[in-house]
């Protein structure tokens, strides 16, 4: 029997293993990362009872296992070549690349074929993480799948009944099963980190599923925007595509065993080798960022100022379902009668005021008539946040004082209750502004945007603008008129007592049906 072969590090041409340790630093951020994931959902499950947050759980723990086991089998690496001479691997720069692949792997070459057999503790380690990584993947089959049930539960009624999914899924997961169980034996066998070929089309079905059904998109608010299933589904699809795909490409192609080691190594140059490994050991740390972390908050280095944003949309026209305001003086007329150049002031104060305020709450001015302001905002909790605000900050301005005494209609006095010997002071004095909001819906038809060829601002025509500036000529100055939308969503945030409603203190007050001169709506 032959004796075995030693493997000696030859120091002049490679000294240190840089290769290993760089691997080893990767894998051990994602092993912090999946530790920390985990964490975060095992604290997360004990409040919220989900499919979805236990199978997340179950594939960052086997992901930890896979990185706990790959860190030591690459710490026995760099021992080997700190030792200087190794039984079982190769000291050489193109093994050090290689890293985890070249573990027992009999490539052809002559110095090499007498190497011994990776020693029991290493085969161990091998087979633990392979059975992790696999069992990872298994868990991210019942994750997709469930966020695919959760899917056709929105989109379809009927599937809220049980058969509905059993009758569709129970198949395809017993064939899963049945393809992990085979695979776990293949495992058992030889060396292989081999999943991807089967978690990867799942993913692609499921995207282009909710593609092709139209079942990417959801109203938010009177936004039209993405769902955040199809999001998470489609961001699992890109994370696999650009970290599993290149990993296991390679693997294939040195699978096929050329007539040489460096025959293999010359088809597959180091710099792919290296690219495919860095990207594959890097996953667990992308996974950990789109499915748990807060992404905003870990991107917020790198993202534009809200501020910015503000700027942006505020210049911005929405162009799928607006939330209108229409705002007017109450009795303008009459005060432009009565007070002559007074009104000029007051109505500059208004103005300003109105726009002035635009900007933070991301508004779009349409168009003015006299001291009437057509707007339009991206979202419900923006529109309604700015009526509230302007009416708080109509009562702070510095009214001319000639509207004190007035007594006019559209124009109000407030003053403290009298004391003996001490003159009432004066709360307020100003205009009165009415306001309307409507949140536009598909259900109101379609709504046309055209470009004014004068003022370049964009226009809306349909029953959606319709309704929203009947709804300002109804309310009086004062008052915050809102339809059945708007109704609907603040009376949800006030009775779940979210943020938005502890910022923005408001009195809701049903006003019955109108009949408007267009149609019939609610308040």
């Amino acid at each position: 029997m032959p004796r075995a072969a030693i493997s000696a590090l030859d120091e002049d041409a490679y000294p240190f293993p840089a290769w290993s340790l760089l691997y080893a630093i990767l894998i051990g951020v994602s092993l912090v990362a999946s530790a920390a994931a985990s964490w975060t959902l095992h604290k997360y499950s004990k409040l919220v009872a989900s499919c979805v947050c236990s199978a997340m759980l179950h594939f960052f723990i086997w992901k930890s296992i896979y990185s706990g086991c790959r860190i030591l089998i690459i710490g026995a690496i760099m021992n080997q070549f700190v030792g200087k001479t190794s039984t079982w691997f190769a000291l050489d720069e193109d093994h050090d690349i290689g890293g985890v692949r070249f573990i027992g792997q009999d490539v052809g070459n002559a110095d090499n074929a007498l190497l011994d057999e990776p020693p029991i503790a290493i085969k161990i380690g091998l087979f633990v993480g392979d059975t992790a990584l696999l069992s990872g993947a298994y868990w991210m089959l019942i994750l997709v799948v469930e966020l695919l049930r959760l899917v056709v539960s929105f989109a379809f009624p009927e599937a809220n009944d049980p058969s509905f999914y059993s009758s569709r899924f129970r198949s395809f997961l017993v064939a899963s099963s049945v393809a992990q169980s085979v695979v776990i034996v293949a495992v058992t066998l030889g060396y292989a980190d081999s999943d991807a070929p089967r978690r990867h089309p799942r993913a692609v079905v499921r995207v282009l599923y909710m593609n092709c059904t139209g079942q990417k998109l959801e109203s938010v608010e009177c936004r039209i925007v993405q769902k955040p299933l199809y999001i998470r589904l489609k961001l699992i699809l890109l994370i696999y595509d650009v970290t599993a795909i290149p990993y296991f490409g390679v693997g294939w192609t040195l699978a096929v065993r050329p007539t040489s080691r460096e025959t293999s190594l010359e088809f597959v140059p180091n710099w792919i080798l290296i690219t495919s490994n860095l990207l594959f050991f890097a996953a667990p740390i992308a996974l950990a960022l789109v499915l748990v972390a807060n992404q905003r908050c870990v991107m917020s280095w790198c993202m534009v100022s809200e501020d910015v944003i503000q700027q942006i949309q505020a210049n911005e026209a929405p162009t799928a379902f607006p939330v209108f305001v229409n705002t007017d003086i109450e009795s303008s007329s009459a005060l432009w009668g009565t007070l002559g150049n007074a009104m000029h002031e007051a109505q500059d104060i208004h103005d300003n005021l109105l726009r002035a305020l635009l900007v933070p709450h991301r508004g779009y001015e349409i168009t003015t008539a006299g001291d009437a302001f057509q707007l339009a905002f991206h979202n419900i909790p923006d529109a309604v946040a700015y009526c509230l605000d302007v009416q708080e900050q109509l009562l702070l301005q510095p009214w001319p004082p000639s509207l004190a005494t007035c007594q006019m209609p559209g124009s109000a006095t407030i003053t403290t209750q009298p004391f003996l010997l001490k003159r009432p002071k004066l709360i307020f004095h100003g205009v009165r502004v009415r306001m309307g909001i409507h949140a536009s819906t598909p259900a109101e038809g379609e709504l046309v945007n055209q470009v004014h060829p004068v003022t370049g601002r964009t226009m809306y025509v349909g029953l959606s603008e319709l309704i929203g500036r009947e709804v300002s000529e109804i309310g009086c100055g004062g008052q915050i008129v809102v339809t059945a939308p708007i109704v609907r969503w603040l009376r949800a945030n006030l009775t779940n007592n979210t943020p938005w409603a502890k910022a923005h203190p408001l009195v809701l007050r049903e006003l019955g049906v109108h009949a408007a001169a267009r149609g019939t709506m609610f308040m």
